[in-house]
């Protein structure tokens, strides 16, 4: 799982997400946080990206608040086997 907060940086986002394309093993899933953008990240993200699971926050609460959020989220959407931790589900470096 990949799992990133963004807040008004949706000109930044194409080359995060290619680098994550570009990985020997892509993510199972990709997860982002909108931390109460107003450059219309979500909506770029729903329209751009459908397969990327996106909670926008629409509140801003600092960013320690938003990762706490996209934790819980990320939590929610994995197997138990997957919240392990298993050395066989991680890529080595």
């Amino acid at each position: 799982i990949a799992v990133g907060v963004v807040w008004n940086h949706r000109d930044r986002l194409p080359l995060l997400l290619r680098s994550l394309d570009e990985q020997t093993r892509r993510p199972e899933q990709t997860i982002f946080v909108d931390a109460a953008s107003h450059d219309g990240v979500s909506a770029w993200l729903a329209q751009t990206y459908p397969y990327i699971s996106t909670l926008r926050l629409f509140h801003r609460h600092g960013l320690g608040h938003a990762w706490r959020q996209a934790a819980k989220f990320a939590l929610q959407r994995v197997t138990p086997d997957e919240q392990i931790g298993r050395a066989s589900c991680r890529e080595r470096v």
